[in-house]
């Protein structure tokens, strides 16, 4: 930086701007915030809208770096360079926030924010990111390490209609009827042994996540997913794969790691000319 950016940001009106006494992100106060929202107004408006994004994981949890890049991927944060993945730009991008200090990187090479970042985070995503409770505009859901978890399922389908990310772990049972714009989809560890009928709506789905679910079939629906691009079973009880899977004409990513209970892949899988 030169003489006169330095300048420019002593003189700057951020020094006087304080968070409003409304919001939840209490742990952002005094001094902190002025030099966090200019390390924030100093990124590119690409790795703005990522990092906004991880605050819909729980605070401390530590993020697959795989992936929260195919989440960034399928909801659209990712521009495509000529002649490059864009799964190789996303890692740049990580790899870049984390030189800035804006994600850490685990001794396990998970990623994560830390608490104050996420607070920032969360007060910049505002109602569009939500955890627990649902409103008119919440785009992004999470019911990751939340009490009562089925409870809030119920009450979110209410506003629904807006929903294009939801994550939870130990779903018992849910319907998608109400969740038509659904474009990440993260059922981790979900208990049924099979998906609902009403799966086939999410015409519009981009990632679906069953990793160490029960889920024993998929239903012949699963073709009708047109613009699915991962879809991961990994340490899931998956028995069979449906002939439909060979209509999924976009899948990029299939995860089948350790599904020991996998007896028949159907010859389909051979026209999945993007899978990676």
């Amino acid at each position: 930086m030169t003489k006169d950016d330095w300048e420019s940001v002593e003189k700057s009106q951020i020094w006087e701007w304080k968070m409003p006494a409304s919001s939840s992100s209490s742990e952002i106060c005094g001094s902190i915030l002025p030099g966090l929202m200019l390390s924030y107004d100093d990124l590119p408006q690409y790795l703005k809208s990522c990092i906004v994004y991880c605050c819909i994981y729980p605070k401390d949890f530590e993020l697959e770096r795989d992936r929260l890049v195919m989440q960034w991927t399928e909801h659209g944060l990712i521009y495509q360079k000529k002649d490059i993945d864009v799964e190789v730009t996303a890692n740049q991008w990580i790899n870049d926030l984390i030189n800035r200090f804006m994600i850490e990187e685990t001794d396990n090479k998970n990623l994560k924010l830390h608490d104050i970042l996420h607070d920032l985070a969360s007060y910049i995503g505002g109602e569009e990111y939500s955890h627990v409770s649902t409103a008119k505009c919440t785009c992004h859901l999470s019911l990751l390490d939340v009490d009562n978890a089925e409870v809030h399922k119920r009450n979110a389908s209410g506003e629904a209609n807006k929903v294009r990310t939801l994550l939870s772990v130990i779903w018992s049972s849910v319907e998608f009827t109400n969740f038509r714009w659904l474009r990440v989809l993260s059922l981790t560890a979900y208990q049924m042994d099979e998906l609902p009928n009403s799966f086939e709506f999410l015409s519009l789905l981009k990632y679906l996540d069953l990793s160490y679910s029960n889920v024993r079939w998929l239903p012949s629906s699963i073709g009708k997913l047109y613009t699915l691009q991962t879809l991961d079973l990994s340490h899931s009880k998956i028995e069979e794969l449906p002939k439909e899977m060979g209509e999924l004409c976009n899948l990029r990513y299939l995860g089948l790691k350790k599904t020991w209970s996998l007896k028949f892949i159907v010859e389909g899988l051979g026209k999945l000319t993007n899978l990676r």
